[in-house]
């Protein structure tokens, strides 16, 4: 029995646990609404913790990169260099770019900028598809154009956004995930 990887399993998931239930209560602030619009966005809680461990992972990426370049020769580091190094950039990568998410949600529709997709928008009238993922805690919509925009329900405001759906987009397409978001897990609201 492998007694430290147990502990080790207890204290990690404990650990993922409470950031999870701590960003979930700095995240469950309602918006500040100004003239019927509001923004969503990541608390600064998150965004500080994310930006620090993505800026170290894309750091250590470098940093190994620069061993393999210029540090003795050892075939058991490249492989590990060749292999895993690159996945730990791209996640470090990655995680700076989902810091600067951000929604500007109004009557008229929901624009902002995306982490991988740029900036995307999209008027109310325009949405044919709404689903809510139970999973992945998101909105997402999608317009006639094919445009797909996802909400995460992290973001602060985001308790907002069912109503603003439910105001604003046909209730034929809005229905069954408006109906998915009332029915998730009674921990993530």
């Amino acid at each position: 029995m492998d007694v430290p990887g147990i502990i080790s399993a207890v204290v990690g998931g404990a650990a993922s646990a409470g950031m999870l239930f701590a960003l979930q209560r700095a995240a469950s602030g309602w918006p500040e609404v100004e003239d019927g619009a509001f923004e969503l966005r990541y608390p600064p809680l998150f965004r500080w913790g994310v930006g620090i461990a993505g800026a170290l992972l894309f750091g250590f990426a470098i940093v190994a990169f620069g061993f393999k370049a210029f540090g003795p020769p050892d075939p058991e580091l490249d492989e590990v260099i060749w292999t895993a190094v690159p996945i730990i950039g791209v996640l470090g990568a990655v995680s700076l770019l989902e810091i600067f998410v951000r929604y500007q949600v109004d009557e008229e529709g929901i624009r902002g900028r995306t982490a991988f997709r740029g900036t995307r928008s999209m008027r109310w009238e325009d949405v044919v598809e709404v689903k809510f993922s139970n999973t992945m805690q998101w909105f997402r919509l999608q317009s006639s154009d094919l445009t797909t925009l996802r909400a995460s329900g992290l973001l602060r405001g985001a308790q907002a956004l069912p109503r603003v759906i439910e105001r604003y987009v046909a209730p034929d397409v809005a229905a069954a995930a408006l109906e998915a978001y009332e029915g998730r897990p009674r921990g993530i609201r």
